[in-house]
């Protein structure tokens, strides 16, 4: 069974493109594998979406409808994955430091105490110290 949103996907690419083969380009399927997902959708909503001859193809009162909801739809799920993009995008979990004692409590720490109050989810693990003399 094919993927719904996949399949609208593929009927707004044919729809905007004008064509089931610049879809296909644009795509990079086959033409065949464009026509099977338009009528995956057809089949799947028993009412045709568009009007195919071998010249043009044009959308039906009610594929002009589904082609609007569609957009809609995609829209949405597009704008549900950005919300889980930007929550990941922050700097999260343990950053773990060893510095000299000099160097990091003077420049680097404090920098790093900035960081940590600009990305709560960042935990830090700061060691100082200064190399034993062997």
């Amino acid at each position: 069974m094919m993927d719904r949103l996949t399949s609208m996907a593929v009927f707004l690419r044919a729809v905007d493109l004008g064509s089931f083969a610049a879809a296909a380009d644009a795509l990079e399927m086959s033409g065949p594998m464009v026509g099977k997902h338009v009528s995956f959708l057809e089949q799947r909503l028993g009412v045709r979406l568009i009007h195919r001859t071998t010249r043009r193809q044009s959308l039906t009162e009610f594929g002009q409808a589904y082609y609007e909801r569609c957009r809609a739809v995609l829209a949405e799920a597009d704008a549900a994955d950005a919300i889980a993009a930007d929550a990941l995008s922050e700097p999260r979990g343990r950053l773990k430091v060893t510095m000299p004692a000099l160097l990091g409590r003077h420049c680097v720490a404090p920098l790093l105490l900035k960081l940590a109050q600009k990305y709560p989810a960042l935990e830090l693990d700061l060691s100082f110290g200064d190399p034993v003399a062997t």
